[in-house]
């Protein structure tokens, strides 16, 4: 039976969703109440990400253009073809992390999450904080006494937040 699109789940037996099942591996598992939610909010059209940001305008600063940058470099360099002298708005807009509304062109919750200022990314989540722990063994191992070795938090968009892991873990 083939899977059906996100958009089309849970799919569930006898009009009762509680009676909702997984296919993992050979088996069908009931579905977990975390299972049935995540799959709940993945069905909506209107996701999170792609929601417009109005807290910011694009002419008040929105997206850091150091991660917009390097994002567009990288783009290019796995995309050959693409104009790479495209205005940033018209490239945003081609990829969808700019939406219009009405005659306005916003940035996504996701394109801000990605590539926002300070200030974007701290109107859109007050409290943003990526916490990154190095546990120093593997997943097959049993847990150590030691929580973790090592720990990173970064308070910036996902990009730098990238750029600063890479930075301090490349050797």
């Amino acid at each position: 039976m083939a899977e059906n699109p996100r958009t089309r789940k849970p799919v569930y037996l006898d009009g009762d969703i509680r009676r909702t099942f997984l296919r993992k591996g050979g088996g069908d598992y009931r579905a977990q109440p975390h299972e049935l939610e995540r799959m709940l909010r993945d069905a909506s059209e209107d996701r999170w990400d792609s929601q417009p940001f109005t807290r910011v305008g694009l002419d008040e600063g929105v997206f850091h253009p150091a991660s917009l940058k390097w994002y567009r470099d990288r783009f290019h360099a796995a995309n050959p073809g693409f104009d790479v002298e495209q205005p940033h708005h018209d490239f945003l807009y081609e990829w969808g992390y700019l939406v219009r509304d009405g005659g306005n062109l916003l940035p996504t919750r996701g394109a801000v999450a990605l590539f926002g200022s300070l200030r974007g990314v701290r109107q859109l989540m007050p409290k943003t904080v990526l916490d990154v722990r190095f546990l120093g063994y593997a997943r097959t191992e049993d847990f150590g006494d030691t929580r973790w070795i090592d720990r990173y938090v970064s308070e910036v968009n996902l990009v730098e937040t990238w750029q600063q892991l890479l930075a301090k873990y490349l050797f």
